[in-house]
């Protein structure tokens, strides 16, 4: 499958966008959202969801009946529970040695250049559904600062970026100052005659539609109930713990 027919698939079957005229569309979509979790370290493939049967390549991990048709490693026992919700995929392969390149490989699909910047996943769904909402369709939370972001694409299809999750969104009032600050800066891009320009006006515009809309409050934790209050602390405060069994 071509990378374009298999973004225009994925749009279809998650969102239920119909992207292209031609893009298949699943008729039972349930998936609203996608939660893209990217681990900068952690237990190995080995350890988790891809144990061997060698001696010298599993170590001590040992392989546990799951509730799905496979078998992962003995650490994580109550996600072996749940596995039969889960898809698990050992087929991928990459040439990609590199830390900071498989990442970017892993984020945009596409090597790493000098010369351009992919956009990343969310940034081409963004771009596919088109979306006319005040709320950005992809957030990025504890991003780090070579994140491809929107790449090539428009920078409205950048993510509404989320530094540190215990701070919530920062700086999101508009008051006097910002307003003249985005005036000054409209008159400054109409003097440059590049598309470029064009683009950062809409995404600034954008920007400031979405610090005015009622759409901010799901971003105040202190509005949700006490119980989901209670396992968004026990997660902030266990999430480094990852490691114990009980959490897994």
């Amino acid at each position: 499958m071509e990378r374009r027919t298999f973004i225009q698939a994925l749009a279809a079957s998650t969102y239920g966008v119909k992207a292209y005229a031609d893009a298949p569309v699943a008729d039972n979509v349930k998936a609203k959202n996608i939660i893209y979790i990217n681990l900068d370290g952690g237990m190995s493939h080995i350890d988790t969801f891809d144990p061997k049967d060698d001696k010298e390549v599993m170590g001590d991990t040992e392989k546990i009946i799951t509730r799905g048709d496979f078998q992962i490693g003995h650490r994580l026992p109550k996600l072996a529970e749940v596995m039969n919700k889960a898809v698990v995929i050992r087929s991928t392969t990459s040439k990609t040695g590199a830390h900071q390149q498989a990442q970017y490989l892993s984020r945009t699909s596409y090597k790493q250049l000098g010369t351009i910047t992919h956009p990343s996943l969310g940034s081409w769904i963004s771009h596919i559904s088109n979306r006319d909402k005040a709320i950005p369709d992809f957030v990025l939370v504890n991003g780090i600062s070579t994140h491809p972001g929107s790449g090539f694409l428009p920078k409205r299809q950048s993510p509404l970026p989320i530094v540190d999750p215990k701070d919530g969104l920062k700086n999101s009032k508009v008051d006097d100052k910002l307003q003249q600050r985005m005036a000054l800066l409209k008159v400054i891009n109409s003097k440059i005659n590049a598309p470029i320009a064009d683009t950062y006006n809409e995404f600034y515009d954008d920007t400031v539609r979405f610090l005015k809309s009622k759409d901010l409050e799901l971003f105040d934790i202190s509005k949700e109930p006490s119980a989901k209050k209670r396992a968004i602390w026990y997660f902030k405060t266990r999430s480094r713990i990852i490691t114990s069994e009980e959490t897994c």
